[in-house]
């Protein structure tokens, strides 16, 4: 079915139907907003959306890998600084990686007890 429309102050047709009517215009005259399409989706009891929840994890998930990865860098500084050769290097990621596994399990005792709730 073929749709009349004006171009350039004549009729043409337009195959498809007419043209959209897009703007903030358009959604002020109708009272159309284009999220009210998209349902808040709550997962979590404290009735937070599912991105506030991806960004807790998100922003855990990076504190515990920078706990991981930040004492061996600083050991790979100290043995430069120092001129010694990997005893830092090799302290600092032993200590970063027990304090990233201890961390680990505080947040999955956390999970599970909010679980149990």
């Amino acid at each position: 079915m073929l749709h009349r429309r004006v171009v350039a102050g004549r009729e043409a047709d337009r195959p498809g139907g007419p043209r959209p009517t897009h703007g903030a215009n358009y959604c002020q005259k109708n009272g159309y907003n284009p999220f009210d399409r998209v349902p808040a989706v709550t997962t979590e009891p404290d009735g937070r959306s599912a991105l506030a929840v991806a960004l807790s994890w998100v922003s855990t998930l990076t504190t515990v890998a920078l706990e991981m990865a930040l004492p061996c860098l600083a050991g790979v500084w100290l043995d430069r600084r120092l001129g010694t050769r990997i005893v830092f290097t090799v302290l600092g990621a032993m200590g970063g990686l027990a304090l990233g596994v201890y961390h680990l399990i505080k947040i999955a005792a956390a999970q599970n007890k909010r679980r149990k709730n």
